[in-house]
């Protein structure tokens, strides 16, 4: 029968700790810097107009009555 090998805990050690946070960090990063770069600079060429820029901002921050926060 094979041995399974038992990882560990990352947040036990210190150093563990720390890759954990630095991980974090870069996926929070990662897509803030895509949509406020990347997305901005491919939306803003000569063929795309600013209202056609702000219907797809709303599109996918304003989801209108059923955005999934309940009832109020």
């Amino acid at each position: 029968m094979p041995r399974r090998m038992n990882p560990g805990n990352l947040l036990d050690s210190r150093n563990g700790r720390f890759l954990t946070f630095g991980l974090l960090y870069v996926s929070e990063g990662i897509p803030y810097g895509f949509t406020s770069i990347a997305m901005v600079a491919f939306m803003r060429q000569p063929e795309v107009s600013l209202a056609l820029i702000g219907t797809f901002v709303a599109a996918l921050f304003c989801r209108g009555p059923s955005s999934g926060l309940g009832r109020r």
